[in-house]
């Protein structure tokens, strides 16, 4: 299953929420940056530290997502299904 990420709207909220729920700790980086961070080696993923309700570029929705795939911390289904129940819980 291909999940169409650049089609999904979420804010700096609910991005947090999901990579939260998928076991990454988030750190600020000097105040510009919020460095996400898991168990597994190497996958660390960064971005740039915005308000709450600000919404996340298409872009950096795509490359959070498809890191996470890649680093093998969770599948497209269980990021798309997460997703869905970040975004019905928390309107944008």
């Amino acid at each position: 299953m291909t999940v169409q990420y650049n089609y999904i709207k979420l804010n700096h909220k609910q991005l947090n929420d999901i990579l939260t729920q998928l076991g990454y700790n988030a750190t600020k980086v000097n105040g510009s940056h919020i460095t996400y961070k898991h168990d597994k080696p190497d996958s660390k993923i960064l971005v740039k530290q915005a308000r709450a309700n600000e919404i996340v570029p298409p872009a950096v929705i795509a490359s959070v997502m498809s890191n996470v795939i890649y680093f093998n911390v969770a599948d497209a289904k269980k990021i798309e299904n997460l997703t869905q129940d970040v975004i019905q819980h928390q309107k944008v």
